[in-house]
């Protein structure tokens, strides 16, 4: 029972990384779900060091299954879903980065922020996106980060800073809301 109490700490990383690839909501959950039980199924084979990347892996690896799948089987759906990145990871950003005892209007100022570097990395290819996902959002480390791409360390490290780089520049050619000064 343990590793499903440690599984499900894991659930709303894991659901951002399978809708970074598969930019479904539906197809995010039934991925993330696939993965879990193939995880908890598979614990007692667990022989890594980390938990949190092995999981990841499996995440990953479910879902590149649905994309061949859907390469196989095109469906086109009839519901548009204008589920977006800055959406829904803004709110979560904000509570997790916006300082609690900053003066009303330093709050504000750090929700807008947040809010522009999510439609930012809202806009960047998968693989970029991914990789500041991982490392930048989810805190890890180059080579954990590596392990769930499935790519070397060198190349997680340039996707990050290629990334990093056009979220400076859509950065910098989009303004911040003007607000005016108090006096």
């Amino acid at each position: 029972m343990e590793s499903y109490d440690f599984l499900l700490s894991y659930r709303v990383s894991a659901f951002r990384l399978a809708f970074s690839i598969l930019r479904d909501e539906a197809d995010a959950e039934d991925a993330l779900q696939d993965a879990m039980i193939s995880a908890y199924t598979k614990y007692s084979s667990f022989r890594g060091d980390s938990f949190r990347s092995w999981f990841f892996t499996i995440v990953r690896n479910r879902c590149f299954d649905v994309l061949r799948h859907k390469r196989i089987r095109p469906v086109t759906s009839l519901d548009t879903n204008d589920y977006t990145w800055d959406n829904q990871d803004a709110h979560e950003m904000n509570s997790c980065l916006v300082h609690k005892d900053l003066p009303l209007e330093q709050k504000l100022e750090q929700q807008e922020a947040v809010e522009r570097v999510c439609q930012c990395l809202g806009q960047l290819s998968g693989d970029y996106r991914k990789a500041i996902f991982l490392v930048d959002i989810q805190g890890m480390g180059y080579s954990e980060a590596a392990k769930v791409i499935g790519r070397p360390v060198g190349t997680v490290k340039s996707r990050l800073a290629r990334g990093r780089a056009q979220i400076t520049q859509m950065l910098n050619e989009t303004p911040a809301t003007s607000r005016p000064l108090s006096a």
